[in-house]
């Protein structure tokens, strides 16, 4: 009876042709009870997702506002845990524009990304570098793990891997070195590109399937900073540590310059050849972009040298 009130209300709430000024509070009421008496029983997780559930708030999603949306991210990283959820998620398709839900991550992680003014140089959001600071990380606070909690992109990130990747990038790495795996990079991001048709997204979903290894590198050059200030007593890099930050550094940057160019040449490419043309072409610069890596090796010998 319960849970037929709630198809209910998720068919006249969680609706893209629902009132764009829907009280939002609707809708945490609805995921609050989602969250509490359906993700905790795993047979109402079927009859949810039998019900089109995952339908439901992906199509609310499209229509809710920001805040709203990381609630509505993380329900949905609940539920995708269950196989059944997966092929939901990836079947479903807007009603009115007809794309799917990494053209919908897509266009929430852009809108992010201007919502909270990101450093394209840096790839951090403001607040995040303002943080970093050798004082606060002295204080054993890292600003790249806490602003990771604030925002919907680690949501993105999660959500497209499981539903994507999850499986397949355990058994690459079983099958792999780290070195051979390393070298994939280029292959990887544009088996990532290919998962959306259009341009912008391409660049995005490059991002979005970084995000994780741009952390990794972040959190290094906090370490790399507590190490080197002498504020904390010690603390200090060891010559293994020290080669592993240089080679993170290396692999940062490289990560950054890559979907740096993949973005800029998204936005270069002009209307006159065929959407397969093009796609071509991006896709060829990201596997000759390799040759980057010796510019960020040399210029990591250089900067050894002079310390």
């Amino acid at each position: 009876m319960v849970f037929n009130m709630v198809s209910s209300m998720l068919k006249m709430y969680f609706d893209e042709d629902a009132v764009r000024n829907i009280n939002q509070n609707i809708f945490l009421v609805l995921l609050h009870f989602i969250k509490n008496a359906i993700i905790r029983y795993n047979d109402q997780v079927e009859l949810f997702i039998k019900a089109r559930g995952i339908e439901y708030i992906l199509n609310a999603l499209t229509i809710s506002k920001y805040p709203i949306q990381l609630v509505m991210l993380s329900t949905l990283l609940d539920l995708v845990v269950f196989k059944s959820a997966k092929c939901h998620i990836k079947k479903w398709k807007s009603t009115k524009t007809g794309k799917g839900y990494l053209e919908l991550v897509c266009e929430i992680w852009r809108r992010e990304l201007l919502r909270f003014n990101f450093i394209d140089d840096e790839f951090i959001f403001q607040e995040q570098r303002d943080a970093t600071t050798a004082k606060n990380l002295a204080s054993m606070w890292s600003p790249t793990v806490e602003f990771m909690f604030l925002f919907a992109q680690p949501k993105i990130y999660l959500l497209v891997q499981l539903v994507e990747f999850a499986g397949l990038e355990n058994a690459r790495l079983h099958e792999r070195s780290g070195d051979d795996f390393d070298n994939d990079i280029e292959e990887n991001t544009i088996r990532a590109c290919r998962l959306v048709s259009g341009l912008q997204d391409k660049a995005t979903v490059a991002h979005i399937y970084h995000y994780y290894s741009l952390k990794v590198g972040e959190i290094w050059n906090e370490n790399y900073i507590v190490a080197t200030t002498g504020n904390v007593d010690g603390v200090e890099l060891s010559p293994v540590i020290s080669q592993s930050a240089d080679a993170m550094a290396i692999r940062h940057a490289y990560l950054i310059a890559l979907i740096t160019m993949i973005k800029s040449r998204v936005t270069e490419l002009h209307v006159g050849k065929s959407e397969i043309e093009l796609e071509k072409k991006l896709y060829e610069e990201i596997r000759h972009y390799n040759n980057f890596k010796a510019h960020c090796n040399d210029a990591c010998v250089s900067r050894n040298a002079l310390t």
